[in-house]
């Protein structure tokens, strides 16, 4: 765990039922009834980040501490609003790290909130497992990943492409993104732009889809290109070849059994 914060005394509050300040999320760490949180710990949340939004809450396993997500961050807070820890929290019975599982449900309601026509998708008869790719054609590594399709396929999994351009905010601008996007024949274009970096044609805009996209990949706040989502919501990392993208995936399904 990262060092303790200390949070300044602050006043007294009518007390705040957590239904009103949050939501209870089954599929994250949280699935518990709503109970009552100290406005002391709302109190210390929000003077770490005044514009945080408190997706769920709930007693910590540690007595004296409530557990507040913020959807990608998971914090321990003092009963008191006086202490603040963020990092991993490890429960050694279940062999489990809560930070990490409550960021995965969070990257896997993001993603499952995607419409289908946001995404170009390859997917073998039979998938075995589904990866979200957030990818740009400028990206060597995308191009090398997108050169690999039958690779992918014939291990199993399908691949979910969502456009991510190299400059934030930069989509609805980037002809080549528009154009594979919005094609007749998504998947011959994508393969045609990334592979042989062959322009694709000019076609009717669908700025829509590639907004969705942008919107999520900034809520998730993703590291680069490409960037890889596994089908629990776990950040796999950049580029894997398919043999390593395979033997992670089953790692993953098998911890994620486990729970």
């Amino acid at each position: 765990m990262r060092a303790a914060h200390t949070i300044p005394a602050m006043p007294n509050q009518i007390r705040i039922f957590a239904f009103a300040a949050m939501m209870v999320l089954c599929g994250s760490a949280f699935c518990t009834p709503a109970i009552t949180i100290p406005p002391a710990v709302l109190q210390a949340v929000h003077a770490l980040d005044p514009a945080a939004h408190i997706a769920a809450s709930r007693a910590g396993p540690v007595p004296g501490l409530f557990e507040i997500s913020t959807g990608r961050t998971l914090l321990e807070v003092s009963d008191n609003g006086r202490y603040v820890f963020e990092g991993h929290l490890f429960d050694l019975k279940r062999g489990v790290d809560l930070a990490t599982l409550e960021a995965n449900g969070w990257r896997s309601r993001i993603v499952a909130g995607m419409p289908n026509s946001s995404f170009i998708t390859f997917a073998p008869a039979r998938p075995r497992f589904v990866v979200t790719v957030f990818t740009d054609p400028s990206c060597a590594y995308c191009q090398i990943m997108a050169g690999q399709i039958h690779g992918y396929l014939a291990a199993g999994i399908e691949l979910r492409f969502a456009a991510y351009p190299a400059e934030m905010g930069a989509s609805t601008g980037n002809p080549i993104l528009a154009r594979i996007w919005c094609a007749r024949n998504p998947q011959s274009t994508f393969i045609s732009a990334f592979t042989r970096r062959v322009a694709p044609p000019a076609t009717s805009y669908c700025g829509g889809v590639l907004t969705t996209d942008e919107a999520a990949a900034a809520r998730l706040q993703l590291p680069g290109t490409p960037s890889l989502i596994g089908p629990h919501g776990a950040l796999l990392g950049g580029y894997l070849s398919p043999r390593t993208l395979l033997a992670k995936l089953v790692l993953d399904a098998t911890a994620h059994e486990a729970l």
